[in-house]
């Protein structure tokens, strides 16, 4: 039964209970109450209906609210904010009859009115509602308005639209009912809830806390937006900013330090407007326009705690105009006017034309693009459209009220800008100022202006404040007798801040920056002698371009990565003597040696022992083995039989009628190696297709489909084989005498059958290793604690469904009969999947709903316990050799290791995703290096590569991982010794690694990793000078490495190479151009570093990587 928000609905809160703030509450106050029956607050309703009877001065004898089904759209009601406020919830679909008397009378279902038994009494009536009597009970209900009297006046709100068949039923026969003068009643309820107690008004000072926490969250969003120089749509700041309000981390912080209960916040709206797009007004729906590097920018937030509302908005000024200046200043001014004109018995109407005199005192031209509204009055409803402070209104301002003041000033012509400031406040029950609840957010002029041009260390000439007259040209007389030295002292004054802006060394403009500013700086004599100039402006009160406690923060940012670089040339280092004893021994990977299979050769492959064993088949005619594995085919009068493994595939065509066979077999470089096939002579002998034609296609057809069986048991064979070779098999699980560690009913994965949708066992940890088996006992899988390299418990947290424990084994074991390395147990917390065609349709305030989210939460909570305490009793049995890890959620990262999307989150001693199927597993153990591609500012995207110990395997790539988690990224491979390094474009891994693995000697000797990626930055700044013929010596590929051919050639070339751009050189500049002063800072500090090692080095005599020819 929530109602639903004004403007953008925030993320959904499903964790809500009532307060006796609130006048309702469900269970004990914490969350899981929430499944506990309604249960109504006796003395809160009492003293609420008293206060009813006493304030009922309206010329009514009774109130109808009507309330019908819930809606899920913007829409507030009071009929919703009068039944929050008297019962604590919202009741769909009923009728609330209110008395002069005091006496209520409440008309619903049966199952609603039993919430209210509790309040049963002489001035309390239920009406349980029986299907087909509605015509009876409103009779009913009219005799219980008009309290023995022949006539009553019933106010009801006559404007606002329900739906549901007991709300058409009473807005239908209302006006009909005997007796009954139907009339409007909104103003009456407005001053009704206008009017707030000290609980409500303790209930709105926690959501102005949460609405200063918001706008603080989304400031530093935009200020980061702003400093990197990034593209972000306004729209996309916003939803980023509603999906982290919905982290569990960031509601335990707002919990811990504010003492805000997460259940009770509900986000109303979050808004950021920019460019060429403004509306003072709040929940204005952001725009997709990009977010521009300078101008203003209106930030706005409203949220509900316990549904009662606040909001706050603030301005942001980068590089502001001397106008956008003057109109702040006059704003903070017209602000503290209308907060402190709010006193009681004050007229909304006053108030308003108080401050518009106030605009037209300071600035005359601002008066046209002030706002027609200073605020309106906030709690139940977000927005009471009878309580605006304008210039009609003639309400008065009661003591208790909670107001949000909103003032600004908006130019709707070309440059179109604003300027924005709102606040929440409470009107004091006695005599003295308001409280401001959002004053926490500062609006001050040094801390919402930022001056990004700077003048190069040059100051402006300061121009003298104008007169409070209308400006004319002064005379001569009067200039010749200004004095000098005034005129030399105002540069220095204005000076000061922009000075201390360009003299920092973590700021340094690029190019594309400074020929702009030098053009402004040029124009601005020639417009200071043809414009107006505004109101005078305090040039003390512009900031710097930061403040001091972000500078502080980047200083930190620009040491840390300083840290960082130099703790890599330290670990380089090491690397190459570690590769250098790797290979001293000659060419040899981590593992080394034979990594042959086991697979027989093409050769050695035998059907028959002699020719008698061939079976006779009939004339012409094709047969297949299944037994022997053969192929029997009839040529010129004699059966030739052919192993399976030597044929690659067959296909069936029709042609003129005929059905045609033809049979491909591999041949050497198509599949398999030269060796593999049988020598006479000195020649290799092969066969490479044969063809057959039919007038019937069954033989054929039966021919393809026993082919395609045998070869599927053929490779399953191998496969079981391959397991067989390298598993360390034991004789069987020994059993615990004790009860030993359980977990029932949980999924496994893989699955055991191929088109088994689940697999529900039961888990074990025994003495030497876990068993898993089904209920029926049917199958069991026995993992050894010797087959085990990874454990990894994961809880089940926000954006999670399941909470799993995950084994990575050392070796593939067969699972019924598939394959794998990685075996998962866990038990989902809801359904991965839902079927909308059987979703009930209904509100997304819906009560059962809610109440389900509330039991996932709970079931949550106690999977993860179980989970948990199965780990730690399994941690305790002597004999278990590992410790279980559990994923860092503060360093999860986003990215693509297969074909999806996953979240990727670092453990102690591995790389995991393990949420969907297939996982992502990979040891940090068996990572030599760490190579960041496409690791440049300008894209919004990398992707990391993981180099093995092992060169004769791939590397692993993982891509599209955002921007944003690079340096978060090299702080955790510097935590745990990881080299890295980085490169502008993807390498084509399956070459590179050849390349080394031909000659690891001279790999070592040529310096190792640094070869190739060393001086990746200045081979870069060689080739944007050389010209076409000096080519690049790597090749950027987006395809997969799996699909590169083996590279080779008579003619000694490169296997790396790429075209080269004839704009790559403009591009780049363009690039450089685009840079953000940190990112040339830090391009800057790379280069001098690099210098030193190779002045150190020598003069950088390492040998590069061999460069090609010519083009291909």
């Amino acid at each position: 039964p929530f109602r639903p928000n004004t403007g953008r609905t925030g993320p959904s809160l499903p964790h809500r209970r009532r307060t006796l703030g609130c006048g309702a509450w469900r269970g004990d106050g914490g969350g899981p109450g929430w499944m506990d029956p309604v249960r109504i607050d006796k003395e809160t309703f009492q003293r609420r209906l008293q206060k009813l009877r006493t304030v009922w001065t309206w010329p009514l004898d009774a109130i109808v609210i009507v309330t019908g089904k819930s809606a899920d759209d913007a829409k507030e009601f009071k009929s919703s904010a009068m039944h929050w406020w008297l019962l604590g919830i919202e009741f769909p679909e009923s009728v609330i009859g209110l008395l002069k008397s005091g006496k209520m009378v409440f008309f619903s279902s049966a199952k609603k009115v039993e919430h209210l038994r509790p309040l049963e009494g002489p001035e309390v009536v239920l009406m349980p509602r029986v299907a087909g009597t509605d015509e009876a009970q409103l009779r009913a209900f009219a005799d219980a308005l008009r309290g023995g009297r022949e006539k009553a006046t019933v106010g009801t709100l006559l404007k606002e639209k329900h739906t549901g068949p007991v709300a058409d039923a009473v807005v239908q026969a209302l006006p009909s009912l005997p007796g009954l003068h139907i009339v409007e009643c909104k103003e009456e309820l407005a001053t009704l809830l206008a009017n707030k107690e000290d609980v409500e008004l303790e209930l709105s000072r926690k959501s102005a806390v949460c609405a200063q926490l918001t706008l603080q969250t989304l400031l530093k969003k935009l200020e980061d937006i702003i400093d990197r120089d990034l593209r972000q749509s306004n729209k996309e700041v916003c939803d980023e900013l509603e999906q982290e309000l919905d982290r569990e981390d960031v509601m335990n912080m707002w919990e811990e330090k504010h003492g805000i209960d997460r259940g009770e916040v509900e986000p109303v709206y979050v808004s950021l407007q920019s460019g060429n797009s403004f509306e003072i007004k709040p929940a204005i729906a952001p725009t997709e326009d990009q977010v521009p590097m300078h101008g203003t920018y209106l930030l706005s937030t409203g949220t509900k705690y316990s549904e009662y509302s606040a909001c706050i908005a603030r301005t942001l000024f980068v590089d502001p105009t001397p106008i956008q200046k003057a109109a702040y200043g006059v704003l903070l001014e017209v602000h503290e006017l209308v907060v402190s004109s709010l006193r009681p018995n004050a007229v909304f109407r006053d108030v308003y034309l108080a401050a518009r005199a106030k605009v037209q005192e300071k600035q005359p031209s601002l008066v046209d693009k002030f706002v027609k509204s200073v605020g309106f009055v906030t709690g139940l409803e977000f927005r009471d459209s009878l309580l605006i402070i304008t210039e009609k209104c003639e309400r008065k301002v009661m003591p208790g009220m909670v107001l949000c003041v909103s003032v600004g000033f908006a130019e709707n012509a070309a440059p179109k800008w604003a300027t924005w400031l709102a606040d929440t406040v409470i009107v004091p029950l006695a005599d003295g100022p308001c409280e401001v609840l959002t004053k926490s957010c500062t609006s001050k002029v040094d801390d919402v202006m930022y001056e990004l041009d700077d003048g190069g260390g040059q100051p402006e000439p300061a121009a003298p404040p104008p007169p409070p007259a209308a400006p004319r040209e002064p005379s001569k007389a009067a200039s010749s007798r200004a004095p000098k030295p005034q005129e030399e002292k105002k540069p220095a004054t204005k000076a000061r801040p922009k000075g201390k802006a360009a003299a920092t060394p973590e700021r340094r403009a690029p190019e594309k920056a400074s020929k702009r500013a030098s053009a402004s700086r040029a124009e601005e004599p020639r417009r200071s002698r043809h414009e107006e100039k505004p109101a005078p402006v305090n040039r003390g009160n512009i900031v710097e371009r930061r403040t001091r406690g972000r500078n502080e923060q980047t200083k930190q940012d620009m040491s840390e990565l300083a840290r960082l670089e130099v703790q890599q040339l330290e670990l380089r280092q090491r690397k190459l003597q570690e590769l250098a004893e790797r290979f001293s021994g000659g060419r040899s990977s981590r593992g080394g040696g034979d990594r042959s299979t086991g697979a027989k050769k093409l050769h050695e492959c035998q059907a028959y022992a002699s020719p008698a064993d061939i079976p006779s088949v009939r004339q012409n005619r094709l047969e297949l083995d299944a037994e022997a594995e053969a192929l029997l085919v009839p040529i010129r009068g004699a059966v030739v039989p052919f192993h399976l493994s030597t044929i690659k595939n067959m296909a069936r065509s029709t042609m003129d009628k005929t059905e045609l066979l033809r049979v491909n077999f591999f041949t050497p470089g198509q599949g398999k190696g030269a060796e593999e096939f049988p020598q006479v002579g000195g020649r290799r002998l092969y066969l490479k297709e044969l063809s057959f034609r039919s007038q019937a296609k069954d033989n054929l057809d039966a021919i393809i489909r026993g082919f395609k069986e045998v070869q599927k048991r053929a490779r399953q064979r191998e496969v079981e084989g391959e397991v067989k070779r390298s598993s360390t098999t034991q004789d069987q699980v020994l059993q615990l005498r004790k009860p030993c560690p359980t977990l029932r009913d949980l999924n496994m994965r893989p699955t055991f059958g191929n088109n088994a949708r689940k697999t529900v066992g039961n888990l074990e940890a025994h003495g030497n290793g876990f068993r898993f088996s089904m209920g029926n006992g049917s199958a069991k899988v026995e993992i050894f604690y010797s087959q085990i390299q990874h454990v990894i418990y994961e809880p089940c947290e926000s954006g999670s469904l399941i909470v799993l424990i995950h084994l990575h084994l050392k070796e593939a074991i067969m699972v019924g009969k598939r394959k794998t390395q990685d075996v998962q147990f866990y038990t989902e917390v809801a359904a991965l999947t839902e079927d909308l065609s059987l979703k009930r349709a209904g509100a997304a305030h819906d009560p059962d709903e809610i109440m389900e989210e509330q039991r996932e939460r709970e079931m949550k909570e106690r999977l993860n316990k179980i989970f948990l305490d199965f780990s730690k009793q399994v941690e305790g049995i002597s004999t278990f050799p590992h410790s279980i890890d559990m994923p860092f959620k503060s360093l999860s990262f986003s990215g693509v290791p297969f074909k999806q999307v996953v979240t990727l989150s670092p453990c102690k001693s591995a790389l995991v995703a393990l949420q969907e199927w297939p996982p992502f597993c990979m040891s940090l153990s068996d990572v030599d290096i760490v190579v960041f591609e496409r690791a440049i500012m300008t894209l919004r995207e990398f992707d990391i590569v993981f180099v093995k110990k092992d060169y004769d395997q791939l590397p692993i790539r993982i891509t599209t991982i955002p921007q944003t988690n690079l340096d978060r990224i090299k702080a955790w491979l510097g935590d745990i010794q990881a080299v890295w390094y980085a490169c502008s474009m993807n390498m084509q891994w399956q070459m590179v690694m050849k390349e080394i693995c031909k000659d690891t000697k001279g790999f070592v000797e040529n310096g190792g990793w640094d070869q190739w990626f060393g001086g990746a930055d200045d081979e870069s700044e060689s080739n944007e000078e050389g010209g076409e013929d000096d080519e690049s010596d790597y090749k950027g590929s987006d395809a997969s490495d799996d699909d590169d051919d083996d590279f080779a050639g008579d003619d000694g070339e490169s296997d790396f190479s790429a075209e080269p751009d004839e704009d790559s050189s403009e591009a780049d500049d363009d690039d450089e151009e685009g840079m953000s002063w940190d990112e040339l800072e830090r391009e800057a500090e790379r280069s001098d570093r690099k210098r030193e090692v190779e002045k150190r080095d020598g003069g950088g005599g390492r040998s590069q990587p061999p460069r090609k020819s010519q083009k291909r």
